[in-house]
């Protein structure tokens, strides 16, 4: 009889953009160049161990093109976020 394979551990994390011409910086500071923007809908995997960065009291996340901020350091996740991750 055949065994079944266990599915593959989720290993990544999906970010979903939350609002239009979210800024995409090559640092993650506010004073760095945008190089790209988002808008609401859009989305990308990271791994899910990958650490945001803390920079200039936001959370920031790496992106495909440089860094987005996910929203203010609170510490937990806040309604007027610019990103989910789930």
């Amino acid at each position: 009889s055949e065994v079944a394979t266990p599915p593959a551990p989720n290993n990544t994390k999906k970010l979903t953009v939350l609002v239009n011409g979210l800024n995409v910086r090559n640092a993650p500071r506010l004073s760095a160049g945008v190089v790209k923007k988002y808008n609401k809908g859009e989305n990308w995997t990271l791994p899910k161990n990958e650490a945001n960065t803390i920079a200039d009291g936001y959370v920031w996340a790496r992106t495909p093109h440089g860094y987005a901020a996910i929203g203010r350091n609170t510490g937990k996740p806040e309604a007027d976020d610019f990103i989910k991750i789930s």
